[in-house]
C-alpha cells in the first residue's frame, strides 16, 4: 500500500513512486531452515520540481544498507549471548562469525556508554 513519505532533503509529502527494487532478505530460521524474504521495496521521487530527490520507503522489516532482517539480527545477539561461540553461531545462522561479532558490538556498544 503506497503511503505519503517526506523526502528526507526538502521535508515535502510526496507519493509518487519512481520504481521498485526487489531485495533479498535473510530472515531468521523457520522449522531450522534458513529463510529469505524478497522484499518489493519502492523508491520515491520528490514532486518538487527543485529537489527531485529519489529516496526509499521507511519500513520496519530491515535496517537501512543492511541485507538481514531486524529479527534476524536480535536471534542471533540471542544466541550468542547465551555463550554459544560465534563460528557456532555463525554455522547455524549460515553466516560468517565476522557478522555474528559486529552484531554483538551494535548490541553491546549502548551499554557500554
Amino acid at each position: 500500500m503506497r503511503v505519503p513519505h517526506h523526502c528526507p532533503s526538502c521535508n515535502q509529502v510526496t507519493e509518487k513512486v519512481h520504481d521498485y527494487l526487489i531485495q533479498k532478505i535473510q530472515h531468521h530460521l523457520i522449522f531450522d531452515r534458513q529463510t529469505i524474504l524478497f522484499y518489493r521495496k519502492r523508491h520515491y521521487c520528490c514532486e518538487n520540481e527543485a529537489c527531485q530527490k529519489r529516496f526509499h520507503e521507511d519500513n520496519t522489516l530491515e535496517e537501512r544498507y543492511q541485507r538481514q532482517s531486524i529479527e534476524f539480527s536480535q536471534a542471533m545477539g540471542v544466541e550468542w549471548i547465551q555463550g554459544k561461540s560465534s563460528k557456532d553461531v555463525a554455522s547455524r545462522f549460515g553466516t560468517s562469525p565476522t557478522t555474528i561479532m559486529r552484531r554483538y558490538d551494535q548490541i553491546c556498544a549502548p551499554m557500554l556508554r
